[in-house]
């Protein structure tokens, strides 16, 4: 499906295009990040890329769907950018500034996520690790960007109504997950 492209579009925001909808890492990220440019009142225009076979997020991001802003932030993995391309041409013919937001597992990029550079301006890498080895490519400036964290909201669950927890009364409970 193809987004509609306001005309004009807004110089003062950023349409923030990621796996919105989806229960992955970058979802997360994507979802951290436009809620903390509009928390701080950037206006920005929230666009859900459907190329991640992962399960949807509860309750269901609302995304605006639209392109609104002549800066796009694209937070999808560098190898996808390709994909993004060709899926949504309107979107990278109508973003004058294409920021890859791209986290890497690797020191070195594999071929198809050197091609996703071809599809940005600028590579905002989250960690120094992803920031030195798309440094190495020397294709896109790339400019350190920490991941946002937001302030941890304690759960309105009592924590016996978590079945692993129920006979943890009152003791410290430090939970570890990898994905």
């Amino acid at each position: 499906n193809e987004w509609p492209v306001d005309t004009p579009l807004r110089d003062d925001g950023v349409n923030v295009v990621g796996y919105l909808r989806n229960q992955l890492a970058l979802g997360d990220a994507g979802r951290r990040i436009a809620g903390a440019l509009r928390h701080t009142s950037i206006p920005t225009s929230t666009l859900a890329f459907g190329a991640s076979p992962s399960p949807p997020v509860d309750p269901p991001f609302v995304a605006d769907d639209r392109v609104g802003h002549s800066t796009t932030l694209a937070v999808v993995a560098a190898d996808q950018m390709p994909v993004l391309a060709d899926w949504h041409p309107e979107l990278i013919g109508a973003s004058g500034r294409m920021i890859g937001y791209c986290f890497w597992e690797t020191s070195t990029l594999s071929d198809a996520g050197r091609r996703g550079l071809d599809v940005v301006d600028e590579i905002w890498a989250p960690t120094r690790f992803v920031e030195e080895c798309f440094r190495r490519e020397e294709r896109v400036p790339v400019h350190h960007v920490p991941l946002y964290i937001p302030e941890p909201q304690p759960s309105p669950r009592p924590r016996s109504s978590f079945a692993p927890l129920a006979d943890a009364a009152g003791r410290l409970v430090i939970g570890v997950t990898f994905d």
